[in-house]
């Protein structure tokens, strides 16, 4: 059973080298509240891609371009605010990397380097979960109306000096 919000499998185990699959993937009613859910943001009104399969080699590449129709609060005004994602996105596909978890050498950490291959198992690509993990990081984590801010009293304002709890004991004098 897939316990995935938004998921919709795909096999490219009879797509040769050189050749293309084109799909649109649409995210219905309930995968959309599951989605808002996951993303505790106030909805998601509509997610749609469209996707481009090219077998390249033992890989595959999923060139995508994502638009999602979303509400979010503003993190001042509190203010919902509807929104538009849209992404361009292309991830790899190997079956020669192994899924996510059986890691024996270490990982790349620069955001600036390029994405590593993703892994291909058993011909099957969840197109769904590649759309719904890029919509969780293209979405604000800081979604602002435009004119909010935040009154000048509250902005940079350093926190009170608090007693040292041991400054109580600086004077005591033990005898020993």
């Amino acid at each position: 059973m897939n316990d995935l919000e938004f998921s919709r499998l795909v096999s490219v185990v009879d797509l040769e080298d050189g050749d293309f699959l084109r799909l649109t993937i649409d995210a219905d009613a309930d995968e959309c509240v599951a989605l808002a859910k996951r993303f505790s943001i106030a909805k998601v009104e509509g997610l749609h891609a469209d996707i481009l399969l090219r077998r390249h080699g033992r890989q595959v590449l999923a060139e995508t371009e994502l638009v999602a129709a979303v509400e979010q609060t503003c993190v001042v005004s509190l203010r919902p605010l509807n929104l538009t994602v849209e992404e361009s996105f292309t991830r790899v596909f190997d079956p020669d990397v192994r899924p996510s978890g059986e890691f024996d050498e270490t990982i790349d950490l620069d955001p600036d380097s390029e994405d590593p291959p993703e892994a291909l198992v058993d011909d099957m690509i969840d197109l769904g979960e590649m759309v719904t993990e890029q919509l969780g990081l293209a979405l604000d984590p800081y979604p602002r109306a435009e004119g909010a801010s935040i009154d000048p009293r509250y902005v940079d304002v350093e926190p009170p000096k608090r007693d040292n709890s041991f400054a109580a004991l600086k004077g005591l004098k033990l005898d020993g």
